[in-house]
């Protein structure tokens, strides 16, 4: 049975504040519709993504605005997706990358900052990244909260390079072997997400580089990351508009809390998620069930939400 099929999930932001009381809900009703997936159509993923913003964000050390707090609730939430089908799907076929929201900001220095924005072409970003050391260290610990929760999470994968949070891998599903490579968007990341469009730094040319070695032996390429390609700054995004969507067959993407699926050539294709959780929009995810014997494949583009305690 030459078949593969994921779930796509994307920005949780769990623990917002000011949404806490309509949250539980429709988080409540995305994980009947998932147990429905199955029931009425047969869909049961293989493999799980989630292209980042599980948590919220640093507000506080109060109970429930830390993002240790944060990350509890993430887990739990996880743990209902996985299960929420009769064959659950193991930790080890679930896959996270960060998002913005997972950056703690009240460890982000306007020094890194300034520096970060100082790094203006394709190869001073991948000595950067590639060098590490005392420099990259600071700008990586806005990301801790996010590793230490990766570290108790049941996926070793993901800390195949903790020093970067990037991984490369490739799983075996029913004989295809399937690359699977997490990019990390967001180590840049510490403006207001609207100020952020087009002056991520990413480093594509050296995360691509390194993750295409773990995954020689792929037969179908999955790239997953945040922000969608646009984000980034020139050069950096265009190498990634390239040679991203040329070496990859499907590129999953969050951040924006929308969805649809974009042709690029050869048949490869990107798909964006709708937020897991938002207040006005609803909650969204996709699957897609490819066929390798019949060469078809099918995205269901699915929205759901909460009306007189029904599932629209």
């Amino acid at each position: 049975m030459s078949k593969l099929s994921w779930l796509h999930l994307s920005d949780l932001h769990y623990g917002k504040p000011k949404d806490a009381w309509d949250a539980e809900p429709i988080l409540k009703n995305l994980i009947k519709d998932l147990k429905l997936l199955e029931k009425d159509h047969g869909l049961c993923p293989d493999l799980i993504f989630f292209s980042g913003d599980l948590a919220f964000g640093q507000m506080g050390p109060e109970p429930g605005k830390n993002l240790e707090d944060q990350y509890k609730g993430v887990k739990k939430f996880l743990e209902q997706v996985r299960t929420a089908f009769s064959k659950p799907v193991p930790k080890t076929r679930i896959f996270l990358v960060p998002g913005n929201h997972d950056v703690n900001r009240k460890r982000v220095g306007k020094m890194s900052t300034m520096f970060i924005d100082s790094l203006d072409d394709q190869e001073s970003l991948s000595d950067f990244m590639n060098g590490g050391g005392e420099d990259w260290n600071r700008v990586m610990d806005r990301l801790e909260d996010y590793r230490n929760f990766l570290k108790d999470f049941g996926n070793r994968v993901m800390l195949q390079d903790p020093d970067r949070l990037t991984y490369g891998t490739t799983v075996d599903i029913n004989g295809i072997r399937v690359g699977i490579a997490g990019f990390n968007t967001v180590w840049s990341s510490g403006r207001n997400s609207k100020e952020e469009n087009g002056k991520l730094r990413v480093a594509w040319k050296w995360q691509n580089t390194w993750m295409q070695k773990q995954m020689e032996s792929a037969r179908v390429k999955i790239a997953l990351f945040h922000h969608p390609l646009s984000w980034g700054a020139e050069p950096d995004k265009t190498y990634a508009e390239d040679m991203i969507r040329r070496q990859f067959h499907f590129v999953l993407t969050g951040h924006e809390h929308k969805t649809g699926v974009t042709a690029y050539a050869d048949g490869h294709a990107g798909i964006a998620a709708y937020a897991c959780y938002h207040r006005l929009q609803g909650s969204g995810y996709n699957v897609c069930c490819l066929d390798f014997e019949n060469r078809t494949g099918d995205v269901y583009l699915t929205q759901v939400f909460e009306r007189k305690g029904e599932t629209l």
